[in-house]
């Protein structure tokens, strides 16, 4: 009968003698975790053909250096890995968890804060700077990778609303203290003349840095900031939303707070607590997917267009290669040629293109779409659009023959979506005749935008002067009564939405409803309740530029009422 040593023996591990084989590390490599079956080893047996396989003694433990010890503060500490035996009879090490994963575990899933902001864009960030800025603790929520909003992720070709027509600044506070950092970093020309007419100034900024900078912002004013976070519900109090419910890559958290900003473009946390929508509008304004190529000489294109004038919108004043910044509106020959030829699945009578000379770079705003079920199909049919004017611009443009797409936007540019019913709704009658207002927290100048449903250009627009005052209550609704909106989904019409959504003015209605929901938190009343007064002293502290007559001068009373 065999001993025990020949047994061993016959597993390849141990040798006759009971004592278990060390693989050097070499060969630990060579072979693998498992003995790989070679012609020299058809058996898969340690010996015989390798002899440069040492044989060792199996070493035994001593006391002192049992694989469990004694740490310095005298809890027991494991010496060696983890392990555990697979179905296949190995012996695994467990993996370690990373410490973000650890972190995770060990998080609170109920969280307070005094303001919580959904949505990072540009009326986001600008409420949850102010609101922290006031002295409140805030949560800003962000569904993507990163904050910025339509001006970083969708390449917006530059921020607008800052001027009226007659060059005077309407827009300051915070959208001003971005672009003075913007421009000191050398990431955007700061604001110069509208090259098209359309408005007296545009503000080109570039879209990595601008996210960057926002970010940067955020964590100067000690914003707490939680990214690709989606509000998935929430509960109510009464008339109040107690806590919201939020999906996090750490899993499901709950964050209560004593007021709520909604700056989400889509009114998303107003949809979940039952909030009210305008419902004025059968055709909503297309979608489009923004794009910017590179290698272009703009030089080229900027000569073509001085020699045929009619292929630019009138009263357009053209710049040079040699600019850092150029705008231009129009193409329609050369757009209609296109798509009479085929090489254009979409009728389109205008485009709009953000040039950088310098840079051989060029922001293209052209696409739409309109019925789509879904952002998804949107964006699959606009992303063949892409695709179609790429080729068609190497093929007809001038100047673009050697260029290469560089970019594509993020996320597909919505225009306008849903808006809520606030305790005011603003006109565009309000908007046109400059309609005064007690409760004003800003100013607005950008024209009455819409485009056309069928996508083939815009289907009005209507300057507006001297620019127009922005009433408080447009951001407040009757319920949930701790809620604030900012941003495109205010309390608005269809037309007049056309100005509001305009990032320049997201900026004003974003840094109000941050400054309000910090004094509400700070009073412990409802947003309809703070003093406007007192509301408008400190947005005029901050910089931000309201009605000639706005606040005391105006007998401006000391609440907003909700009817």
């Amino acid at each position: 009968m065999p001993h025990r040593g020949q047994h061993r023996a016959r597993d390849g591990r141990h040798d006759a003698d009971g004592r278990h084989v060390l693989l050097q590390p070499l060969h630990r490599v060579l072979l693998g975790p498992g003995l790989r079956r070679r012609r020299d080893n058809p058996h898969g047996r340690l010996g015989g053909q390798h002899p440069e396989l040492r044989r060792l003694p199996r070493r035994r433990l001593r006391p002192d250096r049992h694989r469990r010890h004694r740490r310095h503060d005298g809890r027991l500490h494991a010496r060696t890995p983890d392990l555990r035996r697979a179905a296949d009879g190995h012996r695994r090490q467990l993996r370690v968890p990373r410490p973000e994963e650890a972190a995770a575990v060990n998080a609170p899933t109920d969280i307070t804060y005094d303001v919580v902001v959904a949505g990072g864009g540009s009326a986001g960030v600008a409420a949850a700077v102010s609101a922290a800025e006031e002295g409140a603790r805030v949560l800003l929520v962000e569904s993507s990778g990163s904050v910025g909003g339509t001006l970083s992720w969708q390449l917006l070709e530059h921020s607008a609303g800052f001027h009226d027509v007659h060059g005077e600044q309407v827009v300051a506070g915070f959208g001003q203290r971005l672009v003075d950092r913007l421009t000191a970093a050398g990431a955007s020309p700061g604001h110069v003349r509208d090259d098209v007419g359309y408005t007296a100034t545009r503000t080109p900024v570039d879209h990595a840095e601008l996210a960057l900078t926002q970010s940067v912002m955020l964590a100067e004013a000690g914003v707490d900031v939680w990214l690709q976070s989606v509000p998935v519900g929430l509960d109510r109090d009464g008339s109040r939303i107690a806590a919201l419910h939020v999906h996090t890559s750490h899993g499901r958290r709950t964050v209560r707070a004593a007021a709520v900003v909604d700056a989400t473009g889509d009114a998303a946390i107003a949809a979940l607590a039952g909030a009210p929508f305008q419902n004025d509008t059968t055709a909503v304004q297309p979608v489009s997917l923004t794009f910017k190529l590179g290698g272009a000489d703009i030089g080229a294109l900027l000569a073509y267009l001085s020699e045929n004038p009619d292929e630019i919108r009138p009263g357009s004043v053209l710049g040079s290669g040699t600019d850092d910044h150029a705008n231009v509106w129009g193409l329609g020959a050369l757009l209609s040629a296109g798509h009479a030829s085929g090489a254009l699945s979409l009728r389109r009578t205008e485009m709009h293109l953000a040039l950088w000379p310098t840079r051989g770079e060029a922001v293209v705003n052209v696409t739409r779409t309109t019925g789509a079920d879904g952002l998804g199909a949107a964006h699959a049919v606009l992303s063949r659009q892409v695709l179609e004017f790429v080729r068609w611009f190497r093929a007809d443009v001038p100047g673009f023959g050697d260029c290469r797409l560089v970019a594509v936007a993020d996320r597909v540019g919505v225009r306008e979506s849903r808006r809520v019913r606030g305790v005011h709704t603003m006109t565009a009658a309000e908007v046109g005749d400059g309609t005064p207002f007690a409760d004003a927290i800003g100013r607005g100048a950008f024209p009455i935008d819409i485009h056309a449903a069928d996508g083939a250009g815009l289907s009005h627009t209507d300057a507006v002067g001297a620019g127009y005052a922005i009433p408080y209550r447009i951001l407040l609704v009757p319920d949930p009564a701790n809620l604030l909106v900012a941003g495109r989904c205010v309390s608005s019409t269809h037309e007049a939405n056309g100005t509001l959504r305009i990032t320049g003015t997201c900026f004003v209605t974003g840094e109000a409803a941050g400054v309000a929901a910090a004094m509400a938190a700070h009073h412990g009343v409802v947003p309809a309740e703070v003093d406007t007064t007192r509301l408008q002293e400190r947005l005029a502290d901050r910089g931000v530029l309201l009605p000639t007559g706005a606040g005391r001068a105006a007998g401006c009373g000391a609440r907003v009422g909700a009817g």
